[in-house]
């Protein structure tokens, strides 16, 4: 009997939720301090050189952020960054894939979420491939433009090693957040 009320409660719930789902994507622009590199995933070949400085771990990143979600419920999003090692000359090429889910809450025009993103940063550095697992709690806050375009930014820090990230975008969603 206990269990049948639970599920009654739950199917409620569900019942009186908005049940379309909303798309989003943005393109921004990044900027992330890599954890030092001994937070780094093994090279994939060996190198001779030294490892960046602090002052080389720097990369700017153009993103592209893809997700879905469902209205009072979780989201979760696919992101690529393209990018380079801000230290002058790079010539050090830098992909980033994460996947994200989250959380958000519409206050008026601006939306609030926090999130939990998780990839990898893989770059071409120093003679050798290096491999850097990213996992960040992130929080985000985008304004509303029109009904289906919004601009925004986004910090999230580190929690493997000492890094951290922050950005701009330029997005567009359906009209069901």
């Amino acid at each position: 009997m206990r269990a049948w009320s639970f599920a009654s409660l739950a199917l409620l719930a569900a019942s009186t939720a908005r049940a379309d789902p909303y798309v989003f994507e943005s393109t921004g622009f990044d900027l992330w301090h890599l954890a030092a590199p001994e937070h780094a995933v093994v090279p994939r070949t060996a190198t001779t050189s030294s490892p960046p400085t602090s002052d080389d771990d720097r990369v700017a990143t153009l993103d592209e952020r893809v997700g879905i979600g469902m209205p009072d419920m979780p989201y979760a999003a696919l992101e690529v960054g393209l990018g380079a090692f801000t230290a002058q000359p790079s010539t050090v090429e830098v992909t980033l894939v994460l996947a994200s889910i989250g959380m958000q809450h519409q206050l008026g025009p601006v939306n609030v979420a926090g999130e939990l993103a998780g990839g990898i940063a893989a770059s071409s550095e120093f003679g050798g491939i290096r491999d850097q697992l990213l996992l960040d709690p992130r929080v985000r806050v985008d304004l509303s433009i029109t009904d289906t375009v919004s601009i925004g930014g986004v910090f999230g820090v580190s929690l493997v090693g000492d890094g951290w990230m922050a950005g701009i975008a330029l997005g567009s969603h359906s009209d069901h957040r």
